[in-house]
């Protein structure tokens, strides 16, 4: 297991920024900054925010998106698995920084597009672990 790369979340928008994040409600003036691990800052910025309930939550009446309802936020510090040239996809190029990330990749992505069918299938039916 990796180790939490944890950097600094900035909230980059001239208005606050008021929202909820696993069960915690975050506040961040403008230009504040809180700890966060990079994966839960991924999914965090894409997150929509919570008061978003309705379009006219979202934008204002000549249909330009409200600076509150979306976020301006930055990442600052470690990134956890730098991508390498050691593992890329031959299909789209997309780069993994381990070989059990990029057959997973193209066990989702690109298993039709394999041209030695035979292997294809045999991915396709592989034994998945039994829960027990």
């Amino acid at each position: 297991m990796t180790a939490l790369a944890i950097g600094r979340v900035i909230n980059k928008n001239s208005h606050p920024l008021i929202d909820e994040y696993k069960g915690t409600k975050i506040k961040l003036a403008p230009g504040e900054a809180i700890d966060m691990d990079y994966y839960d800052y991924v999914e965090f910025k894409g997150q929509i925010p919570t008061g978003i309930k309705t379009r006219d939550d979202m934008f204002d009446g000549s249909g330009n998106q409200k600076a509150q309802s979306f976020k301006m936020i930055a990442y600052e510090g470690p990134i956890p698995h730098e991508q390498t040239d050691d593992h890329v996809c031959q299909a789209c190029k997309g780069k993994f920084a381990t070989m059990k990330q990029l057959d997973a990749h193209v066990d989702e992505w690109h298993l039709d597009s394999v041209e030695d069918k035979d292997l294809a299938q045999t991915r396709r039916t592989a034994q998945k672990p039994s829960r027990r």
